[in-house]
């Protein structure tokens, strides 16, 4: 005889054995993951918003795949192409958090701002280790990244940020 397998399948409440899924059996198996929260909501957002996160880089390349990103994941995005249209976009959503390439065109000056004058957190990407990397910076992510990657360094900062504000 061949060997049984030792998982049961479920289909619809009934088990593939035949038995019903009871309660009990439910409370065994764990619960459904479909129904565990995977995106940016933390217990801190206000009910019915999502952490607001700016995202300024020249290359649409870079940028466009971060916003798609951050969006599947339930953050409210903003992007911008150049400096200048990331202030005007800072100054209109005033996000949580920032994510501004190193290069763009006076990135150093919204970092230095953003940071010290409005304590929000700054992930600043940039294409090599040697690249101008502000001091004010939350994160630094050296391009190409992994945007699971992007995203870890995105929640590690909007939770040091939230550490910040409840400790003062």
């Amino acid at each position: 005889m061949g060997k049984r397998s030792s998982y049961l399948v479920r289909s619809g409440g009934i088990l593939a054995s035949g038995v019903a899924m009871t309660p009990e059996r439910r409370s065994v198996d764990g619960p459904d993951r479909r129904r565990i929260s995977r995106g940016g909501r933390r217990a801190t957002d206000l009910q019915g918003r999502h952490p607001r996160v700016l995202v300024a880089d020249s290359d649409a390349g870079a940028r466009r795949p971060c916003v798609r990103y951050l969006s599947l994941f339930g953050f409210d995005v903003e992007e911008a192409a150049t400096g200048d249209e990331a202030v005007v976009a800072f100054n209109s959503c005033r996000p949580q958090l920032v994510i501004a390439d190193a290069t763009l065109s006076s990135a150093s000056r919204i970092t230095t701002t953003v940071a010290k004058e409005f304590h929000i957190p700054v992930i600043v990407t940039t294409t090599d280790h040697a690249g101008p990397v502000p001091p004010e910076a939350t994160g630094v992510l050296i391009k190409p990244f992994p945007l699971a990657t992007m995203l870890n360094e995105v929640r590690r900062a909007l939770n040091l940020a939230e550490r910040s504000r409840t400790a003062s």
